[in-house]
């Protein structure tokens, strides 16, 4: 029984590490071969606010308590990046960028706007 017992888990382990080397395998795309903007936003300033929860425990019940927290997010240029890799998969990357590239970057759609 303890065989079995110990045979179960070591096949387990097992399929946990498979499933999460597959998972680390999928997520690599190879070396960027190519990159190019392709949109861009603007995120204002503003408030973020989230609230986590911790419980106590009164008595026999256990009552949550809420947590709220906030903080203050500057104003955010991104720019869009089509990242091209080797093995042909591709992905839009979101980066953080000065005022000034944000303003110098124009894309083909700005240009039919005006």
């Amino acid at each position: 029984m303890k065989k079995l017992v110990n045979c179960i888990i070591t096949l387990s382990i097992c399929i946990i590490v498979g499933i999460t080397v597959c998972f680390a395998l999928s997520a690599c795309h190879g070396k960027e071969v190519n990159r190019f903007p392709v949109d861009k936003r603007f995120i204002p300033a503003h408030t973020q606010t989230w609230t986590t929860y911790t419980t106590i425990k009164v008595g026999k019940s256990v009552v949550p308590i809420a947590h709220h927290h906030s903080r203050w997010v500057e104003d955010d240029w991104q720019i869009g990046y089509k990242v091209i890799y080797e093995d042909d998969s591709s992905e839009v990357v979101w980066e953080s960028v000065s005022k000034e590239e944000y303003d110098g970057l124009y894309l083909d759609v700005d240009l039919e706007e005006e």
